[in-house]
């Protein structure tokens, strides 16, 4: 037997001792983010399957108002939940995509929303719903018809609302009346903004969208409730994401009205699509410091996080919801109260993720419960309003779950007290074996090539082939821009099982069928870039067959490494 070399016969006891020894957890404080494992109870189903409606905990109750059905109608119904069952109440009018904010009086406001199906139109149509009784009433009109709008309850119980869609925006108050008035005017039309209070009686509102959901030339610019309009400098560097599946201003806020405290706490993006938590406290931003970079990917997957600031005041910490492609759901916690105390301590960060749901909800909207639960309901599992969902969940994030174990790398254990000494000796053991695989098991090279077996060359260019027949006839038919292309229809068209397609394109470096599709899309996207430069990016995406923005900027980025805008200036400097 060929004797080994002399640092593996001293490093290699070593290293399977280590080895033995558990695998330490995720989140025990020496480098690594936790990440925990939670439990997805499956609720009982909505009565009507809905997007684009409003949610909330009201009196221990879950509740859900209007938004749309099936066919892309707007529904006229809200439920309530008894612990086993929904039950379901008529409004008095539908409100899709509408104003929706819980009330002091522990009513809920409702008002606007789309006024035809498709989304199309607004309304003036206002109503409260009272939990006590399961009733809408307090009927009144709203200055103009709003639709993607957002509004904050003030101090004296008035209420600032502001926003709007394909329509003309500006400020108006309700004061719990018939009518409501208009307060003045804006510096032009925000759709989805926040609207955030400042004081006891004055708030501010900002958006990076315009009324049609196009980027803004002036994202920076605030309005002001009282004071007239500012530029913000930090608005210049980070802004808001643009997300349509949650407009709830008042979920973030963290601040304390009997001391006088008006702090909200939202995710905020750079030039790069870098996410970060900012503090806007008394109408001053600033960006919050975490413990951790806020996670983009889990196990190589893209996090897609699409709500606000949801934050649990009783509990000192709030949450960020996602999915990725697989259906997964994501809780980012984020606990907040020691680093709203002192500004120098960093937010504690964990990330809580599902297994796969049985029925994924790519845009669901989430509620706090009582107990402290995430609850998501309703939302659509693919890009297509036509089709929403009935399904509920909820996520148990009120005791704390588990560490998962054993996912730690050799780069986080370097980074604490012993885990040092472990991970230098690890990396030192590794370095030894590589010398010893190089220098003493090296293989014949042949003409496959070193290391490659024929077996393995043939089996990569089936795979190869396999997925390049599979883009040739998306792309030949441009089957991409379809929302209904199923794994299931091309495999059937290449003659092979779904599963043997699915396992070539993960061999070909495509996580998904989903994702394989927004290359394609993101591919076809420059084409359209270079082609028709003057294209607004959100024709261009929904061109290219994405239904969202916040998706197809991922997409691209993943794909290029850019922003859509980033490269094309660097089209236009090639030229």
């Amino acid at each position: 037997m060929k004797r080994l070399p002399l640092p593996l016969h001293f490093l290699l006891p070593i290293l399977l001792f280590f080895l033995a020894l558990p695998a330490p957890a995720q989140g025990d404080g020496q480098g690594a983010l936790p990440v925990r494992k939670i439990a997805a109870e499956r609720l009982p189903d909505l009565n009507v399957a809905r997007k684009g409606h409003a949610a909330a905990c009201l009196g221990g109750e879950l509740v859900v108002f209007g938004g749309h059905t099936t066919g892309f109608v707007p529904t006229k119904t809200a439920e309530w939940f008894d612990g086993k069952r929904w039950h379901v109440v008529e409004m008095s009018y539908t409100h899709d995509h509408a104003v929706a904010l819980p009330l002091s009086s522990g009513k809920m406001l409702l008002a606007g929303g789309h006024e035809q199906p498709l989304g199309i139109g607004q309304t003036f149509t206002l109503e409260t719903y009272d939990p006590q009784t399961h009733s809408f009433s307090d009927f009144g009109c709203l200055d103009r018809g709003r639709v993607f709008a957002s509004a904050v309850e003030l101090d004296s119980g008035r209420v600032l609302i502001a926003g709007n869609w394909y329509n003309a925006d500006g400020l108006e108050l309700w004061d719990g009346g018939r009518n409501n008035r208009r307060a003045g005017d804006v510096s032009f039309a925000r759709s989805i903004p926040y609207v955030l209070r400042t004081a006891r009686d004055n708030a501010i509102v900002f958006s990076d969208m315009d009324e049609h959901g196009d980027d803004q030339a002036r994202p920076y610019v605030v309005d002001r409730l009282r004071g007239g309009a500012y530029e913000e400098d930090f608005l210049r560097t980070w802004r808001p994401p643009r997300e349509q599946s949650d407009y709830r201003s008042d979920v973030g806020f963290v601040g304390d009205t009997a001391r006088g405290r008006y702090a909200y706490i939202l995710p905020v993006l750079d030039d790069s699509l870098r996410m970060a938590l900012a503090l806007v406290d008394g109408g001053r931003f600033s960006l919050l410091k975490t413990d951790f970079p806020l996670p983009q990917t889990h196990e190589g997957r893209k996090i897609y996080f699409y709500t606000r600031f949801l934050a649990d005041r009783r509990a000192g910490c709030g949450y960020l919801v996602g999915s990725d492609e697989t259906g997964r759901a994501y809780l980012l916690r984020a606990d907040y109260a020691d680093a709203l105390a002192d500004t120098a301590k960093p937010l504690r960060l964990a990330l809580y993720v599902t297994d796969p749901l049985p029925v994924p909800l790519f845009t669901s909207l989430p509620v706090l419960t009582a107990e402290g639960d995430v609850v998501l309901t309703g939302g659509i599992s693919e890009a297509d309003n036509f089709a929403p969902l009935a399904a509920v969940y909820r996520l148990n994030v009120a005791s704390p779950p588990a560490p998962l174990q054993g996912e730690r790398g050799v780069v986080s254990d370097l980074l604490g007290g012993q885990a040092a000494v472990l991970g230098i000796i690890v990396l030192l053991a590794a370095l030894a074996v590589l010398i010893y695989i190089i220098r003493y098991r090296r293989k014949r090279k042949c003409d496959v090539g070193e290391g490659e077996t024929t077996d393995d060359i043939q089996a990569g260019e089936a795979d190869a082939s396999l997925v390049a027949r599979a883009r040739e006839h998306i792309e030949a038919g441009q089957l991409f821009l379809s929302r209904h292309l199923r794994l299931s229809d091309v495999a059937g068209v290449l003659g092979v099982p779904p599963r043997d397609l699915t396992a070539a394109l993960r061999r070909q470096g495509y996580s998904s069928f989903p994702y394989f599709l927004n290359t394609l899309r993101v591919d076809y996207a420059c084409r359209l870039f270079r082609e028709r430069p003057e294209m607004k990016i959100r024709v261009l995406y929904l061109a290219a067959g994405f239904s969202s923005e916040s998706t197809f900027f991922n997409a691209f980025s993943a794909r290029t490494g850019q922003t859509p805008l980033q490269w094309l200036a660097g089209q236009k400097l090639s030229e």
